[in-house]
């Protein structure tokens, strides 16, 4: 059996990178991916609060997750996630990154966790909508 071994990383993928770092290319393309971020997230706070009143919003406004606890007559949580895949919505419960010690959610409440890197903000404010048709 051949052992692995590690060379570190190619020179020259560190020279291209010093290069984009000492050139300013590196903060300039995190300051474009902030600003969609920031947009997507916005987005996806305003559509909530649109379509699903008294929803809160947790979660640092720099991740690329935010978690949604949705008023409780929107729940049961097992309830509501059926609805919204059937009308082809795809979210993912709080309680599916916990462990079994977890805090169970108080029985009506629903808490999502929804992720916007890759979404852009029209389907965010589509998604939302249809959520709330199927509830």
């Amino acid at each position: 059996d051949a052992l692995p071994i590690y060379l570190g990383h190619p020179a020259l993928d560190q020279a291209l990178f010093a290069r984009f770092v000492e050139h300013g290319d590196y903060d300039r393309q995190l300051r474009v991916c902030q600003r969609a971020y920031r947009e997507r997230r916005d987005t996806l706070v305003a559509a909530l609060a649109e379509h699903f009143p008294g929803a809160r919003v947790t979660g640092i406004a720099a991740g690329l997750h935010a978690i949604a606890t949705l008023p409780g007559r929107h729940g049961p949580e097992e309830r509501f996630l059926a609805r919204v895949r059937e009308a082809g919505v795809a979210v993912r419960p709080l309680t599916a990154y916990g462990h079994g010690g977890a805090a169970a959610a108080p029985a009506r409440e629903v808490r999502l966790v929804l992720g916007y890197a890759h979404v852009t903000p029209g389907r965010i404010r589509a998604g939302v909508a249809r959520m709330a048709q199927a509830v």
